[in-house]
């Protein structure tokens, strides 16, 4: 069996001298036998051969084999240590087999300098990592300083932390004790540690392996076809791709851009989003599959990104931040939109193509269930201070006015495409200043209980709140402006974009002169809700108004004039009916505001037909909680369904005294109204809870209490309209339910099941020769 060597058999490294190879665990199966060995020539006494040099030895060959000697001073250091006879006694040779004993080597300073000192040992030991080395310099160093021990060649001395020594490290003298790494000898505890110098070590290891990189890159460029990865586009844009290269991705668009990991594939100049690199080749995106940058976190992290060619459809999962609404879909579109738009950072069309005037805009896409106000900034957030809550005026009118866009033969917004509904969250919102419901919209909320619309306290008191139907504008084709000569007025209106006004409902176009334009024509041109051409021709007005009359116009591209105008003329459009316009499934509510007469938190003067207002909640401050006036056009009806109000009337500390509903739908139009209850905080002398001026009106269903006139019927005659009621009911602190002024001589009532409950009168009739009716309990029906 052969015996290892203790150098063998303690050696420091699993494979000696290569520390990477991990540290060794001596095995006993190893151990016993050279514990044997060693217990045995001691027993015998073959341990006590010992000669001073090698030389001495080798001449001394009379021993038997595995007979063990020792050389102990030898001048060549390398010499001394341990040995082992091999071949029978007069033949065979000595084998060195260990060092001599002691774990600590002395070195010996015997020349050279601070930093190049020349020392010798007793013995080179087999395995220098085995040793430690206690070494008194002879003079200070005073930089980086190397070693030559027994002739060897020099190696270089590190501080404990493996950096070059620095003055004041080694010092005359003052014993130091080193470990022997690989290639060098190492400080077990440094003097002065040179920052310096480890910074600098450290920048030259980077500048290494930059080099390494640079070496490994230019070698990965020989293997041809393989996917290549850059930083950014500006990085790929700088390199030399080799020929035979098919894919390459580009992690991000630009440096701090969000994460894009995109590939890109052999193109040409003219392929949507493609780049020249530095050898002159072309790469384009290859959509092959779905980029990651369809989605975003927001509306506003996509108006932040450069998103790439071709890709035309966005997810965003937030308004301002990810989950402050339901995640939604924008497109890309040719051009600005009117209403719903926003812009990315590229200038990409929906081709590909760059336009840097039309390029980059998106447009919200609706839901199933309608339009998202939330997707448009809606924020629910008051919770009783005004002051810091989010109005939210400008994020309803832009939703209400994107809902009410059309994307027909017009290729615009005309009324009524996306119509549906506008749909708020549950949760109560502020809002400052008035917003009008357009053609088609259905302003839809979660509930009377569960979505609230709270004015701002310094609300104006003589703006209405909510109007139902898109109003007339005397400026919304083109602003007030002069021409000096025949020819085209600027289309500069409210309702104008790029040089064309585009109306919510076709209108009437009007001319308003502030001079005598009376020997002037003015042709508009424009097109019809079908996308049909038309034109017509007014003569101008003496300071007046000029209308165009039928047909009504959807757009308007054209003004132009036959001559000079007397003075500035604006031109508008006429208020027109409003179809399928209402107020749906929340409360609105505000304080009292001394708010002046008419004043009214829902407002309408042309809704008619599917249009009007259901499931309501409205508390009015002093304001009238709704005003239904005159309609514009033919027969139609107006729904007012699932009502509850209530107001100040007249309550100490509020000045106007506003009826809570008021109606004056006139002529052949009908007012139905159904399930609906008046309430007001007491008898006020002057309060009224409904007040009908006008139309055709049929009440059912109806409760009213705590205002000093229930039912107060205005209409003057028949030819103005009637009122018939059933199942009307009248309460406490009242002093009619029913009130027939003097005003309605002409007209009679119809009613049936009419309950005074705590009222004084059941009806209080004032018309001449007419008499009041008591309190009680009235079933058939009664024509007075």
């Amino acid at each position: 069996m052969t015996v290892l060597t203790g150098a063998e058999i303690w050696r420091k490294y699993a494979v000696a001298g290569v520390p990477a190879s991990g540290p060794h665990r001596p095995d006993k199966a190893d151990i016993v036998p050279w514990a044997t060995w060693l217990e045995s020539m001691l027993a015998s006494g073959a341990a006590g051969l010992a000669k001073a040099t090698l030389a001495l030895l080798a001449a001394d060959i009379y021993h038997d084999a595995d007979s063990t000697a020792v050389v102990y001073a030898d001048p060549n250091p390398a010499n001394n240590g341990f040995y082992v006879k091999g071949g029978v006694s007069g033949d065979g040779s000595w084998t060195r087999i260990g060092d001599l004993p002691g774990d600590v080597i002395r070195l010996t300073v015997t020349g050279g300098t601070g930093n190049a000192i020349v020392a010798t040992a007793p013995v080179t030991p087999s395995v220098p990592g085995d040793k430690l080395y206690l070494m008194t310099p002879s003079a200070n160093c005073t930089g980086a300083s190397t070693i030559a021990v027994n002739g060897a060649a020099a190696a270089p001395i590190k501080t404990a932390l493996a950096s070059d020594t620095v003055t004041g490290s080694l010092v005359a003298n003052s014993p130091v004790l080193m470990a022997w790494q690989v290639d060098h000898y190492q400080l077990l505890v440094s003097l002065p540690v040179d920052a310096s110098g480890i910074l600098n070590d450290a920048i030259a290891a980077r500048t290494g392996a930059q080099t390494a990189q640079a070496a490994a890159e230019a070698a990965a460029a020989a293997l041809g076809n393989q996917l290549r990865t850059y930083d950014t586009v500006v990085q790929a844009q700088g390199a030399t791709i080799p020929v035979g290269v098919n894919n390459i991705r580009v992690v991000r668009d630009a440096t701090n851009s969000r994460l894009a990991n995109r590939t890109y594939v052999p193109g040409v100049v003219s392929d949507p989003g493609a780049f020249a690199e530095a050898g002159g080749h072309y790469w384009k995106p290859d959509f092959s599959a779905l980029p990651t940058e369809a989605l975003f976190s927001s509306r506003a992290g996509l108006a932040a990104a450069t998103v790439p060619p071709l890709l035309n459809v966005a997810l965003c999962f937030g308004y301002a931040a990810a989950g402050d609404c339901t995640p939604f879909l924008l497109k890309r579109v040719t051009s600005a939109p009117r209403f719903g738009g926003i812009r990315s950072t590229d200038r990409y069309l929906p081709s590909g193509a760059v336009d840097n005037t039309n390029g980059g805009w998106w447009v919200y896409v609706p839901g199933p269930a309608g339009v998202d106000v939330c997707a448009f900034g809606y924020v629910a957030d008051w919770n009783g201070d005004d002051s810091v809550a989010t109005d939210n005026t400008a994020a309803l009118q832009e939703a209400i006015n994107f809902a009410a866009q059309s994307f027909g033969n017009l290729g615009v917004d005309t009324g009524g495409g996306y119509g549906n509904h506008v749909l708020l969250p549950k949760g109560t919102g502020l809002i400052k200043s008035k917003i009008t419901v357009h053609n088609g919209v259905r302003f839809r909320g979660k509930g009377v209980s569960q979505t609230i619309l709270k004015m701002w306290d310094s609300f104006s008191t003589t703006s209405h709140v909510i109007r139902l139907g898109t109003p007339g504008d005397a400026s919304a084709v083109c602003l007030s402006q002069t021409r000096g000569s025949a020819g085209n007025l600027v289309v500069n209106g409210s309702d104008a974009t790029g040089g064309i006004a585009t109306f919510f409902t076709p209108a009437p176009v009007t001319i308003y002169s502030t001079g005598n334009d009376t020997g002037i024509t003015f042709t508009v041109t424009g097109k019809n809700l079908l996308g049909g051409t038309m034109s017509a021709v007014v003569s101008g007005s003496n300071a007046g108004k000029a209308t165009t009359g039928g047909p009504y116009f959807a757009q308007v591209t054209s003004v132009a004039v036959s001559g000079a105008t007397a003075a500035n003329v604006t031109v508008g459009r006429e208020p027109y009916a409003a179809f399928e316009c209402s107020v749906e499934d929340m409360q609105l509510f505000a304080t009292a505001l001394n708010a002046t007469s008419g004043t009214s938190m829902i407002y309408t003067d042309n809704a008619q037909h599917i249009a009007g207002v259901r499931r309501l909640r409205i508390f009015g401050g002093n304001r009238v909680c709704l005003n239904i006036q005159t309609g514009t056009g033919g027969a139609s009806y107006i729904t007012i369904e699932d009502i509850e109000t209530f107001n100040h009337g007249s309550e100490v500390g509020v000045a106007a005294n506003n009826p809570q509903i008021i109606l004056n739908y006139a002529g052949p139009l009908l007012t139905p109204l159904k399930s609906i209850v008046v309430q007001g905080p007491d008898a006020g002398a002057a309060s009224v809870g409904i007040l009908i001026q006008g139309g055709r009106c049929r009440l059912e269903d109806v409760h009213v209490e705590h205002v000093a006139q229930g039912i107060v019927v205005s209409v003057a005659s028949l030819n103005a309209g009637w009122v018939i009621m059933q199942n009307i009911i009248g309460g406490a602190g009242m002093d009619a339910l029913v009130h027939m002024d003097s005003l309605a001589a002409n007209n009679v009532l119809y009613y049936s099941a009419l309950d005074s409950n705590s009222a004084t009168l059941a009806i209080k009739d004032d018309r001449v020769g007419k008499s009041n009716l008591g309190a009680g309990l009235y079933l058939p029906w009664t024509l007075i």
